[in-house]
C-alpha cells in the first residue's frame, strides 16, 4: 500500500491511508470491545478504503457505492458477531469480548433490516437517474439476483443455522455463488454492451 502511495504521490490517498491507520488502532485499543460501535468501525473501514482507491485511482466516488458497502459491511460484521455468539453457545469460548452485549434475537433483528435496507438502497441505486445516464435503464434487472442472494444468505444464517461466518457461507454455498457471479455477469454485460 505505502509503494502505491509513494508511486501515486497522491494527497488524498495518503489522508485516507492515515485515517485507515487510525481507525485500525482505534479500533484494536477501543472499538472493538463495545457492541454495536465495533461493527460500525468495521464498516467505515470499507468506506475508507473505497475513498482510498477512488483517490489513488483519480476517480469520482459515488455515494450510492459508499452507502452499499457501508451497509454490506455492517451485514457482514454483524453475520460474524452472529457467528461469534453461536461459537460461544457451543464451546463457552469467548472469541471477542462484547459477545455479551448481543443475543440471538437481536442479531437476527440486525441481519433482517439490514438486508431490507441493502435491497430498497439497491433498487434505488438502479433507477437513480445518475446510474441509468450512466450505466442504462436496465441495470434494475439485477435486482432480482441481489434479493435472491440476500435471502439465501438469511436462510442458511436463520433457518438452517448451518453456518453463520459470512465468508464461509460464501465459500460452500453453490447457491450464493452462483447468484453473485450471475449478477457480476449482468452487470457487466449493461454497464459494456
Amino acid at each position: 500500500m505505502l509503494i502505491l502511495l509513494a508511486i501515486t504521490n497522491c494527497a488524498d490517498a495518503m489522508m485516507w491511508s492515515g485515517a485507515y491507520l487510525l481507525l485500525n488502532i482505534l479500533y484494536t485499543f477501543v472499538l472493538k470491545k463495545y457492541s454495536i460501535i465495533d461493527a460500525v468501525a468495521i464498516a467505515c473501514g470499507f468506506v475508507i478504503r473505497i475513498y482510498m482507491g477512488a483517490s489513488v485511482g483519480e476517480l469520482t466516488t459515488s455515494g450510492w457505492i459508499v452507502v452499499l458497502v457501508f451497509i454490506m459491511a455492517l451485514l457482514l460484521a454483524f453475520g460474524k458477531r452472529r457467528d461469534d455468539l453461536n461459537n460461544f453457545e457451543k464451546t463457552t469460548a469467548v472469541s471477542r469480548t462484547n459477545v455479551f452485549a448481543y443475543s440471538v434475537e437481536f442479531l437476527n433483528v440486525i441481519l433482517s433490516v439490514l438486508s431490507a435496507v441493502i435491497a430498497v438502497t439497491y433498487i434505488q441505486y438502479t433507477l437513480s437517474p445518475e446510474v441509468i445516464e450512466r450505466v442504462g435503464k436496465n441495470l434494475f434487472v439485477t435486482v432480482p439476483l441481489v434479493v435472491m442472494g440476500l435471502l439465501r444468505y438469511l436462510q442458511i444464517v436463520l433457518v438452517e443455522k448451518k453456518e453463520f461466518n459470512p465468508t464461509d457461507i460464501l465459500w460452500k454455498d453453490a447457491f450464493l455463488q452462483l447468484t453473485i457471479a450471475a449478477w457480476i455477469l449482468m452487470f457487466l454485460f449493461f454497464i459494456y454492451f
